[in-house]
């Protein structure tokens, strides 16, 4: 399990969630924490590794990474539609939306993570998912975020 394994994860059950699913989503994310017990080759690493408070740890910030999202959605959202150009909210598709909402939320709430990180691991989402197109649109707005957030940063300086 990598960083970037789980960031696909918590994307796609974000995408389940869309659907007002949120159920669903939960039971995707539990299936993908607890797969790798059900592979043969991995179960002697699997448990060493569930040995290790790091596995769990890592396991439970899947969870919370989830719900964070789940509850900044509004906050997000808002984020989104400000600095969204020539499109309307409501038409940009399920599948931006969760990139879009899961990059903004590392961007804002979680600060070991890079934004420049987070920025590219939403393109390359995208671009697996997606289409140029999308990945174009998803770049510009984040960066467009990111812009506004330096901008802050320099004058509480």
């Amino acid at each position: 399990m990598t960083r970037r394994n789980a960031r696909y994860k918590i994307f796609e059950a974000l995408f389940i969630y869309s659907f007002d699913n949120k159920e669903g989503a939960l039971i995707y994310l539990n299936n993908y924490i607890q797969a790798d017990v059900h592979d043969p080759e991995k179960i002697q690493d699997i448990q060493n590794i569930k040995k290790n408070d790091k596995f769990q740890a890592f396991k439970n910030s899947i969870i919370q990474i989830f719900n964070g999202v789940l509850s900044s959605i509004p906050e997000i959202d808002e984020l989104i539609t400000n600095h969204t150009k020539n499109r309307d909210f409501n038409r940009i598709s399920k599948t931006s939306l969760s990139i879009l909402r899961l990059a903004i939320y590392e961007i804002l709430y979680i600060n070991s993570i890079p934004i420049g990180v987070s920025v590219n691991e939403a393109v390359e989402i995208s671009k697996k998912y997606s289409n140029l197109e999308e990945s174009t649109y998803i770049n510009a707005i984040l960066a467009s975020i990111e812009n506004l957030l330096n901008m802050i940063k320099k004058i509480k300086r």
